[in-house]
């Protein structure tokens, strides 16, 4: 009896679980990908890719290009020197900035090569799709790609009305929007207008003037146009642009295991504040005999080991404009042959004015008749 119990129960519950089954059966989303210079499925590209949807970038709160290395694996994105950004994957990459240097990343805006150093500054809104492809991509990017592409595609207009607004706040008066709307034209002509806008104050403390810095005024605007020439062929145009003019920082507090004469020490790790002097203009007088003891220095240590502390001689100001602009021609020729005309221009002004050494001098020094402090702010004219 029991026998036939069991059997009967094990049916039953099949039954009901296939029933289940077919009840929350979820088709998996068809993602369109262009790391082919054509359109395919992501399932149908030979390729190692990552492909971040709009959905994607909104769901993980990626507002940037910062965020978005912790949303793909083996990416990393950081601040170079001077005025460079860099990126990186499965750990290549090139941080160099000049003429001479050669990148191992290729950014791509658009379809189009565009330069990686304005993305220390760029917002990433209203984008259709951010893709990530890995390894040598040379044969169909150029060069610049022996690591890899990043290609950031935004969203085109759509013969809908329609529009969008978002809105944060967060502490420090952080104010982050972004918007777009979408307005048809004519039948065969479309535009789209897309805005983002970031606005905080500075959480970072200078111990010498008590001021606040690292503070964030960005805003960036994009224009795109789509007209239907003919059946065949499509003419697109984009511009956007981004400005920004705060006084953040190059380089954020660094802590280490003190050492009087390299600053930080190279054999053992520590949560000292560094010892400014520690560098060139300190040990070389004290082999030279100028200085008669590693205790001397010019300048101060930060007082403070806060991490939101640093010690600069002024405020630092950082202003920078960014353009990129693509028109395309897309024709199809047959139903087996398409040409694809592209023109882009991309261009960003840049003026940072920072203090690298992190250190404060105390020891005034003579030039003539002038004396002077060996830093001063040569906006505020304080000699």
């Amino acid at each position: 009896m029991n026998r036939y119990f069991y059997a009967f129960l094990l049916a039953f519950s099949f039954s009901v679980t296939s029933a289940y089954a077919q009840d929350t059966v979820r088709e998996v989303e068809e993602v369109v990908v262009t790391a082919l210079r054509k359109e395919t499925t992501l399932q149908d590209t030979a390729i190692t890719i990552t492909a971040i949807t709009s959905e994607d970038l909104e769901v993980r709160q990626i507002e940037n290009f910062e965020d978005l290395q912790f949303a793909v694996p083996t990416l990393g994105f950081a601040k170079g020197a001077y005025s460079g950004s860099g990126i990186t994957l499965r750990g290549i990459g090139n941080f160099a900035v000049g003429n001479s240097t050669s990148a191992a990343i290729g950014y791509f805006w658009n379809g189009q090569s565009a330069s990686i150093s304005g993305l220390y500054e760029a917002e990433l809104f209203d984008v259709e799709r951010v893709e990530v492809l890995r390894g040598p991509q040379g044969s169909l990017f150029g060069a610049g790609t022996t690591g890899g592409v990043v290609q950031m595609l935004s969203k085109r207009p759509d013969a809908e009305v329609g529009g969008n607004i978002k809105v944060d706040l967060g502490d420090y008066d952080s104010t982050r929007m972004s918007g777009a709307v979408n307005l048809p034209m004519s039948d065969t002509l479309r535009a789209r207008f897309a805005f983002a806008s970031l606005k905080r104050g500075g959480f970072v403390t200078n111990s010498y003037n008590n001021e606040e810095l690292d503070d964030r005024n960005t805003i960036a605007g994009r224009a795109t146009f789509e007209w239907d020439y003919s059946d065949d062929t499509v003419m697109t145009l984009i511009y956007e642009t981004t400005k920004a003019d705060d006084q953040r920082m190059r380089a954020a507090r660094q802590f280490c295991k003190q050492d009087k004469f390299y600053g930080c020490s190279p054999f053992e790790n520590g949560m000292d504040a560094v010892w400014s002097p520690g560098s060139y203009g300190h040990w070389v007088p004290y082999l030279q005999y100028q200085n008669t003891s590693l205790d001397y220095t010019v300048y101060r240590n930060n007082p403070s080991s806060d991490i939101r502390s640093v010690d600069l001689d002024f405020t630092p100001s950082h202003e920078t404009t960014l353009q990129n602009t693509v028109f395309e021609i897309d024709s199809a020729i047959s139903d087996t042959m398409q040409m694809v005309f592209t023109y882009s221009y991309h261009t960003r002004d840049y003026a940072d004015h920072a203090d690298y050494d992190h250190a404060v001098s105390v020891v005034p020094y003579a030039v003539g008749p002038i004396e002077a402090n060996f830093f001063y702010d040569p906006y505020k004219n304080n000699m």
